[in-house]
């Protein structure tokens, strides 16, 4: 098999991973409502339910990136993908309180496990083709997201049963899990580690987390902080604050969404034109740009405006951080550094919501919305410090992983 086939199989099972990630989660969490009614919860004690997602995510992170250093990410890629397929049917299938928060939080340890692999595995593919290829990824994790929102809604008008949708999409997912497995990267190269990866490694070789991975889950944290909370007010910002009407109400997710999927799908490109550093730092230079027009200005054309820029400059800002913090660690230590990462920036996705609320109930919702612009601000000093070498900067790209082709020059 030659490189370029070698690459594409590769890249075809990586892809899956992110696409039943997407599919998965896209499919059930439109159902949640009927899953409510077969358990009978009431909004408090489903809301309870569903904070074993956080706990079991919060646990397959960390897991699977120490896994990860010793049985490798294929191998607990392919497993939490396989393992979010099973939850999503049984979730279909809870009858009570306790059925349901089992099954939920094995949806969550699946997701963090898969989230921290897949993207082990994308790092990996990077590296060893020496071309960006994290954020198409991410694309594909929104395009599967999307797929299992339509098709769920079309299955809900159709009048499919949650449990006979949810079978055919949990063995979906499986399936997908099968397909991809034979296709990921084993490592069967640990070269040693290059000069500027030896500056922040050698002083102690079981370290996984320097200054760049450090930085990397700060900026990780305040992007996940600016998509939770868009996530969930931005529609309350439009109607109760701005007074925007029908359509409107839900425009801004729309174009944040909108926004993210342009992005995803050009930041590779922008990343191989001008680096990483500099694409990160246009990014966040254009998310700040966006949560000032969010802010600054009362009104709904200048709010749409906000969370389309929003959208456009946090896309490139995860994918970026996740290669970053993984090429700056030895191979034997990438999936621990991309769990820091992750962990700490989905604290941001869960924290972001709640801190909005009580700041909004003592003044206003656009008041509380300039702690989007605070963060925003941070992502830019520290992608800045970052660029002048507070976190080595200068850590070179390498040739980390034989995919059974000589790596691209």
């Amino acid at each position: 098999m030659n490189r370029d086939r070698a690459a594409a199989r590769t890249w075809t099972g990586i892809a899956l991973l992110f696409l039943s990630l997407g599919f998965g989660f896209g499919s059930w969490v439109v159902r949640i409502p009927e899953i409510q009614a077969r358990a009978g919860l009431d909004k408090a004690a489903l809301g309870a339910a569903l904070m074993a997602v956080t706990a079991g995510a919060l646990a397959g992170m960390p897991l699977a990136g120490r896994l990860g250093a010793t049985v490798g990410s294929g191998r607990i890629g392919t497993a939490a993908a396989g393992l979010l397929g099973v939850g999503v049917v049984l979730v279909a299938n809870a009858r009570t309180w306790w059925q349901l928060a089992a099954v939920l939080v094995l949806l969550g340890l699946s997701n963090g496990a898969l989230g921290v692999s897949m993207n082990g595995q994308a790092s990996q593919w990077e590296q060893a083709r020496g071309r960006a290829g994290m954020s198409t990824f991410h694309g594909v994790f929104s395009v599967g997201a999307l797929l299992g929102a339509a098709s769920s809604g079309a299955a809900v008008a159709a009048g499919v049963p949650p449990r006979v949708h949810l079978f055919a999409v949990g063995t979906g997912v499986v399936a997908m899990a099968v397909v991809a497995g034979p296709r990921l990267i084993r490592p069967s190269v640990r070269p040693a580690p290059s000069r500027a990866t030896a500056e922040v490694d050698t002083a102690d070789p079981r370290r996984a987390v320097n200054a760049l991975v450090v930085a990397g889950s700060a900026t990780a944290f305040c992007a996940l902080f600016t998509e939770g909370m868009v996530a969930d007010w931005s529609a309350v910002y439009l109607r109760r604050d701005l007074h925007a009407g029908g359509v409107w109400t839900g425009a801004g997710y729309a174009l944040f969404a909108t926004g993210m999927a342009v992005g995803r799908f050009t930041g590779d490109a922008a990343v191989r034109r001008w680096g990483g550093p500099a694409t990160l730092l246009a990014a966040c230079a254009v998310s700040l740009g966006g949560s000032a027009a969010l802010v600054g200005v009362a009104a709904v054309p200048a709010a749409l405006t906000g969370f389309a820029l929003l959208g456009l400059g946090g896309s490139v800002v995860f994918p970026t951080v996740l290669s970053q913090a993984a090429g700056s660690v030895r191979p034997d230590r990438a999936d621990k550094a991309i769990s820091t990462v992750s962990t700490v920036g989905y604290a941001g996705f869960l924290v972001g919501p709640p801190a909005i609320g009580p700041l909004a109930e003592a003044a206003t919702l656009r008041l509380a919305l300039t702690l989007v612009v605070v963060g925003a601000g941070l992502q830019l000093a520290i992608t800045l410090w970052t660029r002048r070498g507070g976190a080595g900067g200068a850590v070179e790209r390498r040739r980390l992983v034989n995919l059974s082709v000589e790596p691209a020059e």
